[in-house]
């Protein structure tokens, strides 16, 4: 037994289509076709955030000390910069490794 749906009329477009192709509005007062409803509400896909981002605490920190200021601070092992605190370039030297622990 076939049975055809009666076809709806889009609130916006006028449209006829079947009512399992209907979606609320923003307003959710009217009924609206699929293709008005994707023009109402465009895919903005925003980048998620996995966990692969996150840095995890395995990874390598190492400390560093400026000379000049004696300012401590951690970063990558490959750190070539300048002291965040003071902006000296050339008195930065690598301490010791974070997880290493002084007794």
């Amino acid at each position: 037994m076939d049975l055809k749906q009666p076809l709806i009329a889009c609130n916006k477009c006028k449209t006829k289509v079947q009512f399992n192709e209907l979606k609320a509005d923003r307003t959710g007062n009217k009924w609206i076709c699929d293709a008005c409803y994707s023009y109402e509400h465009p895919s903005n896909k925003k980048q998620e955030r996995t966990y692969t981002d996150i840095p995890s605490k395995s990874d390598k920190r190492f400390k560093y000390q400026c000379v000049k200021c004696k300012y401590n601070f951690f970063r990558d092992r490959e750190f070539y910069g300048v002291c965040p605190y003071c902006g000296n370039s050339e008195s930065v030297e690598l301490i010791k490794d974070r997880d290493e622990k002084t007794f």
